[in-house]
């Protein structure tokens, strides 16, 4: 019997589901989704699940802004995503430009 190559590969969930739970109780998503849309060309992650995720890092892992992407890679991606597309890396750049459209939503 041949061996394959087999990896084991470890991510973090912590207090996540209890979080999302109450994100998803207040209606957080549907609440920054319609206030940070606009028509046009998507993001491979909308603002609001960057800002969604910037509110979980500040709950659970307290990363500054610039080694977010080294704590998102090490999370469950289901806990995160929210059930949306997911890219390779997502860093730092990607939650400022979430926060500028937050800034600028009237």
């Amino acid at each position: 019997m041949a061996q394959k190559n087999m990896a084991l590969e470890t991510r973090n969930v912590g207090a996540l589901p209890l979080i999302n739970h109450f994100i998803d109780r207040l209606a957080l998503p549907q609440l920054l989704a319609e206030t940070l849309h606009r028509p046009g060309r998507q993001p491979l992650v909308s603002h609001a699940n960057a800002l969604l995720i910037l509110v979980r890092n500040v709950l659970v892992g307290r990363e500054p802004l610039y080694g977010m992407g080294d704590w998102v890679q090490s999370m469950e991606p289901s806990v995160l995503a929210g059930g949306g597309r997911w890219p390779r890396r997502f860093h730092d750049y990607r939650v400022g430009k979430a926060l500028d459209r937050l800034f600028a939503a009237k």
